[in-house]
Order: C-alpha cells, then structure tokens, then sequence
C-alpha cells in the first residue's frame, strides 16, 4: 500500500500538485475514503468526457459494492488500490488529479 501512495504522490506532484503526501493517505477514515469516493463521483459528471467517465464509474462502483462487508483496514488498501488504478488509467490524467485533489480539499 505505502508504494501505491508514493506513486500516487508523485503523480499528484507531476500534474503540480506538490503538497500531497502518502501520509495525507494512509491518515483517511474509512468513512473519509467513502466521503473522497462519491465526490469524484459527483465531480466526474462535470469534468470528464463520457468515454474517460466511464471507466472511472467503473472503479468507483466496484469499491462500493465490494468495499461494504470488508473489515476497514482491507477496505483501506482497496480503496488505495482503486485509486492507484483509477488515476492511471488515463493517458493524460490530469482532470482526474485535478478532480481527486479538490475532493480531498473538502474533505
């Protein structure tokens, strides 16, 4: 998991975000990770084309009806996991680092 969140990191500071840490992670409840989780949801109706959406809705409804029965530390690494997945997925990620910094703001 701490791999996944230093690579994490290390994309966020490549699209410029340079003030986000594998700690900024690793310190997220299981109900932070769900609150980050369904305002990427809301956020990607707005900022992402349908095809780059799309698989991005992907991630996020196998982490909710997965994540639910699992223990919160397991839950904790799948939803890094998802993460990690998500944001690489697209050749240019940006709006997606984008869209995952500003709901970590308002977390």
């Amino acid at each position: 998991m701490r791999l996944r969140l230093n690579i994490l990191s290390q994309l966020f500071h490549d699209n410029g975000f340079e003030d986000i840490s594998p700690t900024l992670f690793l310190k997220l409840s299981r109900s932070d990770w769900v609150a980050l989780f369904r305002l990427i949801r809301d956020d990607l109706e707005i900022s992402l084309p349908p095809h780059h959406r799309l698989n991005a809705q992907r991630y996020l409804n196998y982490i909710e009806e997965v994540g639910h029965p699992l223990p919160t530390l397991q839950y904790r690494n799948q939803a890094s996991r998802i993460l990690f997945m998500m944001l690489m997925q697209p050749k240019d990620p940006y709006i997606l680092v984008y869209t995952t910094i500003a709901a970590l703001r308002r977390l």
